[in-house]
Parts: C-alpha cells; sequence; structure tokens
C-alpha cells in the first residue's frame, strides 16, 4: 500500500477527454494552488482510477479522494474530475 506522500508516475491518457469550460481553461494555475494530497489524488484519476481505488491506495477513505475531487471540479469549473487531472497534465503541473 503506497502513502499519499509516495511518488506516483505522471502520465496520464487524455484521449476522449472533454476540455475544461473556457472560463477554468484560461485560469493561470500554478502547482502552488495544489496540496500534495490533491496532486497524487489528480495522478491516480488521470491514470484511471476509480475513487474507492484511490482510498485503499492511499490509505485515506473514500470520503476524503471524493471531497478533494469535487472541489477541484467546482473550483476549476469541470464537470468532472479527469477534466482537472488532464487540464494540469497538459500543463506539467502532474
Amino acid at each position: 500500500m503506497m502513502s499519499w506522500h509516495g511518488s506516483i508516475g505522471t502520465s496520464a491518457h487524455t484521449d476522449g477527454a472533454r476540455p475544461l469550460p473556457t472560463r477554468a481553461r484560461g485560469a493561470a494555475m500554478r502547482r502552488e494552488e495544489f496540496s500534495d494530497l490533491d496532486l497524487v489524488i489528480l495522478r491516480l484519476v488521470a491514470e484511471g482510477h476509480a475513487i474507492d481505488s484511490i482510498a485503499r491506495e492511499l490509505n485515506v477513505s473514500a470520503r476524503t479522494v471524493r471531497r478533494h475531487t469535487h472541489a477541484m471540479r467546482d473550483r476549476f469549473g469541470a464537470r468532472a474530475p479527469i477534466q482537472v487531472a488532464v487540464w494540469a497534465a497538459r500543463r506539467g503541473i502532474i
């Protein structure tokens, strides 16, 4: 089992992902605006892991993962966490 402090690969599968709304795409987001846990969750989301799988991998509750993914989604005006993950990957944040 991996701690959420662990390192995870940065590859992201972006085929078929919808772009973020214009409001989010135009935002100048920086790596500093994400917590370490946000970044790990985004990497796992980008790799295709489900919420429950991410929770088990990081040894946190599924509720914690949902809270982080929903907050990131809402912050960037995305419909789904994968949109935020793809956007962050394309900008070299994850």
